[in-house]
């Protein structure tokens, strides 16, 4: 278990932005889960490294930025391979959260939990740290880039076009509303998936599922022999970030200070930080949390709709 100051659980303002003491034993709590989670990756010789605002956060910062409530890593495919075939031996109560085994997790970043509901009881406030609160690690994996344009252009216009069929059922399950004209538009949609990925997809089954895993399949249909880069291709295609860069820059990891454990980091750490954030990426700038923050709003929210 690791061992913190009990100075690193006060709140505190750091670069203009408030950390609350909840926040900081979140922190404590995710780093406990990432620890666990190291042992386990080289005991099984799986490479992972830190990533978008963990890796920003270990080179400028040495720890959290101020305005983060999470931890990304990231892996190579065959690495992301290697971590399924080993799940079930996961330490403790971590557990591998996949959309493509977990009909009720219905999102493509994959996860390492310790657990799936608030838990106040000693044992588990004790372990991690005053927590009480769900916490993990997100896993993005690294798929290759075709040297053809070509090549790369079908990749993304097809994973688009899954994604696509994905959204109209996201939005149809939000909004509650499945009309005859919906339902006409993904019918066509899942007819053209079929048609140009030559899969068939179930109708009375989990069909956005089925579609989650299609579209992770697409990502990783070139090869390593074939390609010079590696990217992230629903990065991409979703968000329209270009984050590709040379297989180089992730093939050896160095270990970095990040609070009070290290992490593994790229070697070729400059060129990533520039392609997510940017040539500037050294100069702190407080946009706040890339999602809701904080993280464990939601889980507050879902205790409090039932008292």
């Amino acid at each position: 278990m690791l061992k913190f100051d009990e100075k690193f659980f006060e709140g505190e303002t750091i670069d203009g932005f408030y950390i609350e003491p909840m926040m900081k034993k979140a922190w404590a709590a995710q780093l406990e889960v990432l620890a666990q989670f190291t042992e386990f990756c080289k005991e099984k010789g799986i490479h992972y490294f830190a990533d978008f605002g963990t890796l920003l956060g270990a080179v400028r910062h040495k720890g959290f930025i101020p305005w983060d409530d999470d931890i990304d890593i990231s892996m190579l495919r065959e690495d992301y391979e290697k971590l399924k075939r080993y799940k079930n031996e996961l330490p403790g109560d971590l557990e591998f959260l996949s959309v493509k085994e977990e009909t009720e997790c219905l999102n493509l970043v994959e996860r390492i939990i310790n657990g799936r509901s608030i838990n106040y009881t000693d044992e588990y406030l004790n372990k991690y740290h005053g927590c009480p609160f769900v916490v993990g690690l997100d896993i993005e994996v690294y798929d290759f880039m075709s040297e053809n344009a070509e090549e790369d252009e079908m990749q993304r216009n097809l994973i688009d076009i899954v994604l696509s069929a994905e959204k109209l059922i996201e939005n149809n399950s939000k909004t509650g509303v499945d009309t005859e004209d919906k339902e006409i538009d993904l019918s066509m949609l899942i007819d053209q998936i079929e048609d140009l990925c030559q899969v068939k997809i179930d109708r009375k089954g989990n069909v956005l599922q089925q579609l989650y895993i299609i579209s992770d399949e697409l990502c990783k249909i070139f090869k390593d022999e074939e390609c010079r880069n590696v990217q992230q291709v629903y990065q991409r295609v979703v968000n329209t970030y270009d984050i590709f860069f040379d297989k180089n820059a992730v093939k050896e990891l160095v270990w970095m200070p990040f609070e009070n454990i290290e992490v593994p980091v790229p070697v070729g750490y400059d060129e990533i930080l520039k392609c997510e954030y940017g040539e500037d990426y050294m100069t702190p700038i407080n946009k706040g949390a890339d999602h809701e923050y904080p993280f464990y709003q939601r889980q507050l929210n879902a205790i409090n709709k039932y008292n």
